[in-house]
């Protein structure tokens, strides 16, 4: 699970790693189940979002951009086609 927080302002890093700890420890202590293995880390946004996520981010923004496009030449199409359909008249 990620989560992200932002620190008060004048709590270092270190800080807020060695609170999460305790608090960590002290969930262990009262229900060992309740948190599994892992730990908890505090790390700057910046190097948590821009290390692993970048690719999904970039592909799923990317994704987004094919889609509207695709959605857009598709209308535009559909334009051209009700503009021409309009302008035909058969003859009689």
């Amino acid at each position: 699970m990620n989560v992200i927080g932002r620190l008060k302002p004048g709590v270092s890093i270190r800080e807020a790693q060695t609170e999460l700890d305790t608090i960590v420890a002290r969930i262990r202590t009262a229900s060992p189940t309740a948190i599994g293995r892992g730990g908890v880390s505090v790390e700057p946004l910046r190097g948590a979002l821009l290390s692993g996520d970048r690719k999904l981010a970039t592909g799923l923004f990317l994704g987004g951009i094919a889609c509207f496009f695709l959605l857009e030449s598709v209308s535009v199409v559909n334009l051209i086609q009700l503009s021409s359909d309009a302008r035909y008249q058969p003859h009689r």
